[in-house]
């Protein structure tokens, strides 16, 4: 079986809106522009080389075509969260760009293993990655999507790439400990 494990970050939505809030109800005619892939980070199970792709200034045509070529090589695709926001996300991309449409793949997705299966305090990837593996996410803070959003700079995006590089590597940690109640090693 050869599985990729996988995550995606992805900008927000820009938009008009007159005070923000708490319970404030935007409808889909504030955006002015819509959010996008900034990044794609993968390894292969078993291997340490984590890949990157990256949009370029804002476009993610590219990455996803460039991505889809490689998840079709992949017997299983591997995320946390991925079956609820990732995968869907992608796919919105994809057909936003014309491309061709991915196979309906074969997923695990350890957000639901957690909720499904185990009675964590919480089930966030970095609360899972500490409470089993004693390593969480590297920390980052709003104004690093702001900096590659709306400055493209280059020292943001580069951030960018190496925590979403620590996700897949630390997605690999827990699946390996999740791997067994699953029935899948």
């Amino acid at each position: 079986m050869k599985r990729m494990l996988w995550d995606l970050e992805s900008s927000p939505n820009i938009g008009l809106f007159w005070k923000p809030g708490y319970k404030v109800s935007l409808s889909h005619d504030n955006i002015i522009q819509e959010r996008a892939i900034i990044c794609i980070c993968w390894k292969w199970e078993g291997e340490k080389k984590v890949h990157h792709l990256e949009w370029d200034k804002g476009d993610d045509r590219k990455l996803c075509a460039d991505f889809l070529k490689v998840a079709l090589e992949a017997d299983e695709l591997i995320a946390h969260n991925g079956a609820i926001y990732d995968i869907k996300f992608f796919n919105g991309r994809c057909i936003f760009h014309g491309l061709d449409p991915a196979p309906i793949w074969k997923t695990v997705d350890t957000l639901a293993i957690a909720r499904k299966r185990f009675g964590f305090n919480s089930n966030r990837l970095d609360y899972i990655g500490k409470f089993l593996c004693n390593e969480g996410k590297i920390s980052t803070e709003y104004g690093l999507w702001k900096d590659i959003l709306l400055l493209n700079c280059p020292k943001a995006m580069a951030k960018m790439v190496k925590y979403c590089k620590q996700d897949v590597v630390l997605l690999e940690k827990v699946w390996q400990k999740m791997a067994p109640y699953h029935g899948s090693k």
